[in-house]
């Protein structure tokens, strides 16, 4: 039977907070966010009732991160997440619970590269480019960070990024990594036109190496 319709439920509820501190040369961030979110779908990935995707569950994600500007284009940051799935019955995380705990961020960064317009990031980081359809960071639920280098350019008619990146994949042996790299460029950004060109190799190699 099929249906012509979906149902979802959302009814998030979110918190946030942020102090400051000046520590010798730094100044220094320390905050935490925090949001809560009750879903219920049906027909979740289809319109046929037959096919078992209703369901209802709770998430909610805790990131507490340190902001450290060390002065001369220099910066430094790291954030812990927290992200919790309970109450699932036949979603998109599987059946049962599940709770994560991990480094979300923590990169090194330096702006105005030898006198540049280019800024330096090394570490795990968000990669979010345009309307982050091809990459995001998949913010709804508990984020998506790489493993990555990011060298970026920025002018008064666009901008330029350059990286390297791996998923972050806990518990996989090296040789059963996926690499990304890309270059993305967007550019007349205050114009009425506005264009980003872009090209992306994906190095996946988990279909020819069986993890160990």
């Amino acid at each position: 039977m099929l249906c012509f319709g979906a149902l979802w439920l959302g009814l998030p509820s979110s918190a946030s907070a942020e102090v400051h501190a000046k520590v010798g040369d730094a100044d220094v961030a320390i905050g935490a966010t925090s949001w809560f979110r009750y879903e219920a779908n049906d027909n979740a990935l289809d319109f046929d009732r037959a096919i078992p995707d209703a369901g209802e569950f709770t998430t909610y994600r805790i990131r507490v991160h340190l902001d450290a500007d060390l002065g001369r284009g220099v910066r430094t940051f790291f954030e812990g997440q927290i992200f919790h799935v309970y109450g699932v019955d036949a979603t998109q995380f599987g059946e049962g619970d599940s709770d994560t705990a991990n480094l979300y961020q923590g990169y090194l960064e330096v702006s105005q590269l030898w006198g540049s317009p280019f800024r330096l990031r090394v570490g795990r980081q968000e990669l979010a480019f345009g309307s982050e359809f091809l990459l995001g960071d998949n913010d709804f639920y508990g984020g998506q960070a790489f493993d990555a280098a990011r060298l970026d350019w920025e002018g008064g008619w666009g901008s330029l990024s350059l990286f390297g990146a791996k998923l972050v994949e806990a518990n996989t042996p090296a040789s059963n990594d996926v690499d990304l790299y890309g270059l993305y460029g967007s550019f007349f950004q205050k114009a009425k036109i506005h264009v980003d060109v872009y090209a992306f190799y994906l190095d996946d190699r988990t279909d020819f190496v069986s993890a160990a």
